[in-house]
């Protein structure tokens, strides 16, 4: 059966000793109480224990100590040969049943009949001692003792009482040899009286010393004896409680039964052994079952097949819309060869509905995206399953989006020179999150991918123009550090770091014709890590620093495009470094934030990024109090410096690195056109540094960064940049 974490017990619990030098592969029962309650066991020194029980109706604490004891003779058959047959003396006394002690031998004379009686040399009997709890009552409280500890060297016990809502704390020597009878509560007493159980005497309350304060020059008395009401208190008619079927509410008609007091028999079947009495448990009274409560003083009959302690029950979280344009699932596209562009998204209205079970096992959210450019639309549904230690995630998304593209081929010089393309993206995602601990965890996601690209319609090319589509299928295995605390809004504390590898192959499914599936030729691999430490200056600054670094490889690549900032509301592309020409790329992806430049001021297939910022909240310094409003709370003074570079091939320093080659395209008289390739150098390593500020306006978190980029050892213009969203 399924472990059912979420349900709590709905018996009593037990005490039982395991001992730990010698590894034994017994338990010694310690208490056998269905009626009471025992729990928080501890050590008081070598020979006693301790733990509380609700025995009298209140918590109070029980110690005791394990005494030997004669539980059977065993009876040892010594052969001639040398064999040992171990078998059950019956002509002794026993203390343990022998229903018991049948599982483990058989008798005496049962084992002589199977034996040859020449071969016997001798028979010993030996007395086999096990150990017994020996348990007495050491405290008579007024209320229950919530928690106890203990310190053997210092020889005292330390109690946690419940006081006016707040804990309070008593220590006290430990003392073994001053038994308390407990005061039995008048719920206790109904309880007993219900079972047919003799009524303990009640003895004077303890009284609890008293505490002084800090002060010193007042005392009050922390714990007092409560005074009870003669009558419990009046309960409702329509509310339901769990009990056990001996307990009973005033009022409540309940059959008296049988029961037995000392004086019988020890071991008898069904019997409860304790130290000054033996009882048997009653029989359940009989009760008729209502269909309601309240009514006639009967009571629901309380049925333990019908127990169903938690139902899957959602509720809404939340819902919310808000104005952003971060990329959704890695926000990978396909590159389509030097023409391609990486498309930042518009900032879009984002509205997300957030549901949660009642236990928060399951939490399901779905999303759409409209941009404002009104040339798309994204969708999204996941489901989280964190029912058990690993987590499980479910995810579909779609996206389409509508670009404008240069036509690569003129068939007339009359028709136009641009056209339109919309790319259909639909994905589907299996996650598996495992916890190492409460920091660390190992995740692994499969995905599928679906690209879609067709040219609308405006012109008899366009028109024959082909859709293409393209498939693939990938697997993520992830390590995850995440220490990190948000300190306020932008600010955090700790470290973060995750490594990579990703592996995607291309595949071909088609329905028409014919279902078909085969493998592409294509294949990639990309291994990457992101790290990232948030260091408090003070307890309102910080510095933040980012490494991070990516290459792929194989048949099919990823290019990187290096600029700019990440979700950028006006992006701006670098059209005088070129893209790679060939078709080995599969994907593109941004690798912000290097500021101080537009996109593109370097690509490959590998890349290295370095970013710090210094984050000085400037108006909390300012104010002494809490300052109000958002945009003046969460404004930020932000310094930075960015460096980084992406190349191709093994190293950025390579003679033949694209970046340090240019074409230059001369036309000349008639169809010829003049081409002259030209290589210079550049260093592949750029950097920027600037300023910025953070802040909450309208409730978007904007951030505005003005950056001097460094390329070659020369400082080029300076560059604004205005995005959404926080930092790393």
């Amino acid at each position: 059966f399924q472990r059912l974490d979420s349900i709590l017990p709905t018996t009593s619990f037990d005490i039982f000793l395991f001992d730990l030098e010698n590894r034994s592969s017994e338990l010694v029962r310690i208490t056998n109480t269905p009626f009471f309650e025992e729990r928080n066991p501890i050590g008081l020194d070598s020979t006693h224990f301790a733990f509380l029980s609700d025995e009298s109706g209140s918590v109070n604490r029980q110690t005791g100590i394990l005494e030997p004891f004669v539980a059977y003779n065993q009876s040892v058959i010594y052969l001639k040969d040398g064999a040992e047959v171990k078998a059950l003396d019956m002509t002794q006394p026993m203390e343990w049943p022998l229903s018991r002690i049948l599982v483990y031998l058989a008798p005496l004379d049962s084992v002589l009949k199977n034996i040859d009686s020449t071969q016997i040399d001798s028979i010993r009997s030996l007395p086999v001692f096990k150990k017994r709890p020996k348990v007495w009552n050491l405290s008579n409280v007024d209320r229950n003792i919530q928690e106890q500890h203990a310190s053997v060297r210092s020889g005292k016990v330390v109690e946690r009482f419940t006081r006016n809502k707040r804990s309070v704390f008593y220590t006290a020597p430990i003392n073994t040899d001053l038994p308390a009878l407990p005061k039995t509560t008048r719920w206790r007493e109904q309880s007993l009286r219900a079972k047919g159980m003799p009524i303990p005497p009640q003895p004077p309350m303890q009284e609890l010393p008293q505490t002084t304060d800090k002060q010193g020059d007042k005392s009050e008395t922390l714990l007092i004896t409560p005074n009870l009401s003669d009558t419990l208190p009046y309960i409702e008619p329509g509310w339901f409680f769990q009990v056990p079927e001996y307990l009973t509410i005033p009022g409540t008609p309940i059959e008296p039964t049988q029961t037995n007091t000392a004086g019988v028999k020890p071991e008898a079947e069904g019997e409860i052994k304790t130290d000054s009495m033996t009882l048997t448990p009653p029989r359940r009274p009989i009760r008729k079952p209502s269909t309601q409560f309240g009514k006639n003083g009967e009571i629901v009959r309380f049925y333990s097949f019908k127990i169903i302690p938690y139902r899957l029950r959602f509720r809404t979280d939340y819902v919310s819309t808000t104005m952003d344009n971060n990329q959704l699932f890695e926000g990978l596209q396909l590159y389509e060869g030097p023409q391609s562009r990486l498309q930042q998204p518009p900032p879009g209205v984002l509205l997300r509905a957030n549901f949660k079970d009642l236990l928060e096992n399951y939490v399901i959210e779905a999303g759409f995206r409209l941009p404002t450019t009104f040339n798309g639309a994204e969708y999204y549904l996941w489901m989280d399953d964190k029912k058990k230690r690993m987590d499980k995630r479910y995810v579909l998304y779609r996206r389409t989006l509508v670009t404008n593209r240069i036509r690569e081929t003129l068939s007339s010089p009359t028709l136009p020179l641009d056209f339109q393309e919309r790319t259909t993206t639909l994905m589907g995602q299996y996650e598996l999150r495992y916890p190492l601990d409460v920091f660390t965890s190992l995740r692994a996601t499969f995905g599928m991918r679906e690209d879609k690209v067709r040219a609308l319609s405006s012109d008899p090319i366009t028109l024959a123009k082909p859709d293409r589509s393209e498939q693939r299928a990938s697997v993520r295995l992830a390590a995850i550090f995440d220490n990190s605390v948000d300190v306020d809004l932008n600010l955090k504390t700790g470290t973060r770091a995750k490594l990579y590898v990703d592996v995607v192959k291309g595949f071909a499914f088609n329905t028409e014709p014919d279902w078909s599936l085969k493998l592409n030729n294509g294949f990639m691999t990309v291994v990457g890590f992101d790290a990232r430490h948030y260091q408090m200056l003070d307890k309102k600054s910080q510095l933040a620093i980012r490494f991070a670094g990516a290459t792929s490889f194989g048949s099919e690549k990823m290019l990187y495009i290096m600029g700019g900032v990440d979700n950028w509301v006006f992006p701006k592309f670098n059209e005088s470094i070129t893209l790679p020409a060939d078709e080995g790329f599969a994907y593109q992806a941004p690798a912000v934030n290097l500021r101080g430049f537009k996109q593109n001021i370097r690509n490959g297939n590998t890349f290295a990024l370095m970013n710090a910022e210094l984050r000085v909240p400037v108006f909390k310094y300012l104010i002494n109090k809490p300052v109000i409003g958002n945009f003046w709370r969460n404004f930020q003074l932000v310094g930075f410096f960015d460096a980084g570079t992406a190349w191709q091939g093994n190293s950025p320093y390579s003679f033949d690195n694209p970046i340090n080659t240019k074409f230059l395209v001369r036309p000349t008289q008639g169809p010829i056109i003049s081409t002259m390739k030209v290589n210079y150098f550049r260093d592949p390593i750029v950097m920027g540094y600037g300023a910025g500020v953070r802040s909450v306006l309208f409730g978007l978190y904007l951030r505005a960064d003005y950056a001097w980029g460094i390329e070659s050892r020369q400082i080029q213009k300076p560059m604004l940049h205005i995005a959404l969203g926080t930092d790393f």
